[in-house]
């Protein structure tokens, strides 16, 4: 089937704009208008072809029929796109110039009254059109050489574009709203921003998100911003994300100095949503004895840790990953607890681990304690998954002792393994049981 040639609006650079740009529908407007005619002539060629091939008009050109709509949907993208463009590249041409006062009519022009600027990466807003033009406007104050250098642009969705640049400038003075930039310091940073229109062709809202440079070591401002802010970044998803990356790639002097900002705020960060994920990360990244702070700071409190939705995976991190000198008396107060754990949702994963990393004697006494308990906790919705760990990773004797527990009496297997829940575990020890014998 031969395919429409759709005209759509040429992908060069997009010229600035006055100051008098005109809305989204009258630039749509004016473009339609100008490729009228063109659109017309491209149809007309392809319904005088299908006609020639078929003696017929084909379907997709009726009137009001799918395929043509969905052409002018493409087309009406492309100048959607387009006015975007030049939206952007009409900000960014004023801020170039240095000039206020047209920086200033530009983004009076072109921001909706109830406009908002983040930085998501920070957790920092600010909202109203009046306040965004104060804070770029104060900007080229704080930063005399601010320099956008745009990297690529792209549409982001229905109404948005996302743009990637590099942000370069050395702030004059300190700027909160400005974290990016450090008083006397040439600093560039990779920023990918969503920028959101609304219907009448108005930016509604602006979403800035750090971004790590292929080279990390190719922008040491970068490294220096990441590691002194640390605390904001770990309190956003976005941040969070940021600081993982980073780990991946930082060297361990930087690693170790990221770690430092949390000495004495390891529960806080530990019960953060975004701070949790860091948490972990410097547990399998750093050697034990820079990570032993996090263990030595949830003493006292691991019970409690232990069945927090977040802080439950710091604890999980440390058995996994430290050096059993260091966990061993965290790991003691969740053995104490070890049956009430099994139980809980969240805890059961932190006994589960025990189970499977402890050293034996602490698997041998946690093994006890479950074996005490058995059938309650087999039939448990979470218990039954600590049992089922304990058939599989206790030390010898005791996974003997607790495969007899379920088998040694056929009624009391035969019970069990008609229980929705129960009849996973006797079905795996009847497994471990044919394993042990064979």
């Amino acid at each position: 089937m031969m395919m429409v040639a759709v005209p759509v609006v040429p992908s060069t650079t997009p010229v600035m704009f006055s100051v008098h740009a005109p809305s989204l529908q009258q630039y749509q407007a004016q473009c339609i208008q100008q490729q009228q005619q063109q659109w017309q002539v491209a149809m007309q060629q392809q319904w005088g072809v299908f006609t020639a091939m078929n003696g017929s008009v084909p379907n997709h050109f009726v009137h009001g029929a799918g395929g043509a709509r969905a052409a002018e949907d493409r087309v009406a993208d492309s100048l959607e796109f387009a006015y975007m463009c030049q939206i952007v590249s009409d900000i960014f041409s004023a801020i170039a110039l240095k000039d206020p006062i047209l920086v200033k009519a530009t983004l009076q022009k072109v921001l909706a009254p109830e406009a908002v600027l983040t930085w998501a990466s920070v957790g920092s807003e600010l909202a109203g059109r009046d306040k965004i033009t104060e804070h770029v406007v104060r900007s080229l104050q704080t930063v005399p050489d601010l320099e956008f250098v745009q990297e690529d642009i792209v549409m982001e969705g229905k109404r948005s574009v996302r743009i990637s640049q590099r942000v370069v400038g050395t702030a004059a003075q300190a700027n909160p709203l400005l974290p990016y930039f450090q008083v006397g310091t040439n600093s560039c940073k990779t920023v990918s921003t969503v920028v959101i229109f609304d219907e009448l062709g108005r930016i509604k809202e602006r979403q800035a998100t750090l971004v790590l440079p292929i080279s990390l070591s190719s922008e040491p401002s970068m490294i220096k911003f990441i590691v002194n802010h640390t605390l904001e970044l770990s309190a956003t998803p976005a941040g969070s994300r940021l600081l993982q990356d980073a780990l991946e790639i930082l060297g361990m002097e930087d690693q170790i100095a990221l770690a430092a900002h949390f000495h004495s705020r390891v529960v806080e960060a530990s019960s953060s949503p975004s701070g949790n994920f860091i948490l972990q990360r410097l547990i399998e990244r750093l050697p034990g004895q820079r990570s032993q702070f996090i263990a030595s700071e949830l003493l006292g409190c691991a019970v409690t840790a232990a069945q927090h939705r977040t802080q439950n995976r710091v604890i999980e991190r440390l058995i996994e990953h430290c050096p059993c000198e260091h966990t061993e008396a965290l790991i003691d107060e969740v053995i104490s607890s070890g049956v009430a754990l099994s139980t809980n949702s969240y805890g059961n994963f932190v006994v589960q681990s025990v189970l499977v990393h402890g050293t034996e004697h602490q698997r041998c006494c946690l093994t006890q304690l479950i074996l005490n308990d058995a059938y309650r906790l087999a039939k448990h919705k979470f218990g039954s998954n600590v049992v089922r760990t304990a058939l599989v990773h206790a030390p010898p004797e005791q996974k003997h002792m607790l495969i007899e527990a379920f088998t040694a009496d056929s009624r009391v297997l035969s019970k069990l393994s008609q229980h929705k829940v129960g009849s996973f575990v006797a079905r795996d020890a009847k497994a471990a049981r044919k394993h042990m014998c064979s």
